[in-house]
């Protein structure tokens, strides 16, 4: 399965809501050239930019990128960048698909369906792109699939009400769904290329049970790891209270006003 970060998902969203289709496909054929050479020794494997320079279908062969399949979705993208004029749509499937080619997802058609007909219905509303949703309504359900970690649905349509308005128009938005979505990414991301919370997690574990000489050094790395496992709980813990706070707070604020 292809890995897209928050901010590439952002990217090809960006680009797709401008029809810019030839950078849309760029953004797709940079995934899988990352496949492609995380897959590859150091010996054998070309530049990730020959890829590109190339084109995405001479290195695809029998729906194949060295070795590894390439997802229908990621096809079916690049099939459409051959019809420049054509309506940018996505089904519940395409929805799905697309949504598990993000990392830190999982996505199925059933939830999807159930937040459409149910439970967040009014954040997303009926398809906007003829019978398929549009590349907003897509980003809107990205951002309720990030949200649920944390929040529970009632938390989420206030929330989201509070930035997105009416779902069936884009015109009242504080701001749209696609550049919620890529601004929130962009951070995430840059916050995890200065270093990840776990590295300094595992660090501070390891000194911790390099003290404790009455282990085996089998018995160290278990107990190692189970203390990164329950600071990781309870940091996870904590990130999802302080989220439910200030939604919570900044709900009320709403109402106050």
């Amino acid at each position: 399965m292809a890995q897209f970060t928050r901010v590439q998902m952002a990217q090809l969203l960006l680009f797709l809501r401008e029809r810019d289709l030839a950078n849309a496909l760029l953004v797709v054929k940079d995934v899988l050239s990352s496949i492609r050479t995380s897959g590859q020794s150091d010996g054998s494997a070309r530049k990730a930019t020959d890829i590109l320079s190339v084109g995405v279908v001479s290195s695809i062969r029998d729906g194949q990128i060295v070795g590894h399949p390439v997802p229908p979705i990621l096809e079916k993208l690049m099939n459409m960048s051959q019809a420049l004029k054509a309506d940018i749509g996505f089904s519940i499937s395409d929805i799905v698909a697309l949504g598990n080619q993000m990392e830190f997802t999982n996505f199925s058609v059933t939830t999807v369906q159930n937040w459409v007909k149910r439970d967040v219905k009014e954040l997303i509303a009926t398809p906007q792109s003829g019978k398929k949703y549009s590349v907003e309504q897509v980003a809107t359900i990205f951002i309720i699939e990030d949200f649920k970690s944390s929040l529970d649905f009632d938390a989420i349509r206030k929330v989201m009400g509070l930035i997105f308005n009416d779902p069936t128009s884009d015109e009242d938005d504080i701001i749209h769904p696609v550049d919620f979505l890529a601004a929130y990414s962009s951070i995430f991301e840059e916050l995890r290329t200065k270093g990840t919370p776990i590295d300094e997690v595992a660090k501070r574990a390891h000194e911790v049970v390099s003290r404790m000489g009455h282990l085996t050094e089998e018995q160290q790395n278990t107990v190692e790891s189970a203390l990164v496992i329950a600071v990781l709980t309870l940091q996870a813990a904590n990130f999802q209270l302080a989220a439910k706070t200030l939604a919570s707070t900044t709900i009320l604020s709403k109402r106050l006003i």
